[in-house]
């Protein structure tokens, strides 16, 4: 019976996991490097808000118009010299990663005439430390 009431759980679980639109997409970066936030909306759209969630309070780290190519507004000035945008305004490119970039990003996407789609990114940041092999010289990726 116990079996049962596991399984049902696990079902609903994995369920859930499948059937819900807001589901994260996981970006891994390594200290001091870069990542690439991809949305994965492929419909044309008047414009794209990048925000990323510090606490309790969410702030826009750039705004771009779909033109081409891409218009972008950098307003916070934390992230002006470390942002940039494709050309057709789907990928956020963002450099030199600080500690305090680890978290929830999203990409508020406004498609023409419909309301505005949510794309969240959790973003984990890791550091790198040099491990000695035998002939070559490997690396271990750590949660920051």
């Amino acid at each position: 019976k116990n079996w049962d009431l596991l399984w049902d759980w696990f079902a609903s679980f994995l369920f859930s996991l499948i059937f819900t639109e807001d589901i994260e997409t996981q970006v891994n970066g390594i200290l001091g490097q870069s990542v690439t936030f991809r949305v994965k909306f492929s419909s044309p759209f008047d414009s794209i808000s990048w925000t990323k969630v510090a606490g309790n309070k969410s702030e826009i780290i750039a705004v771009g118009t779909f033109k081409d190519p891409c218009g972008l507004l950098v307003p916070d000035s934390a992230y002006r010299k470390r942002v940039n945008s494709s050309k057709d305004c789907r990928e956020l490119h963002l450099s030199h990663l600080k500690k305090e970039d680890a978290g929830r990003f999203t990409a508020g996407i406004i498609p023409p005439g419909a309301e505005k789609v949510d794309e969240p990114f959790d973003l984990q940041i890791f550091r790198k430390y040099p491990t000695h092999g035998s002939q070559f010289q490997a690396s271990l990726l750590c949660p920051e």
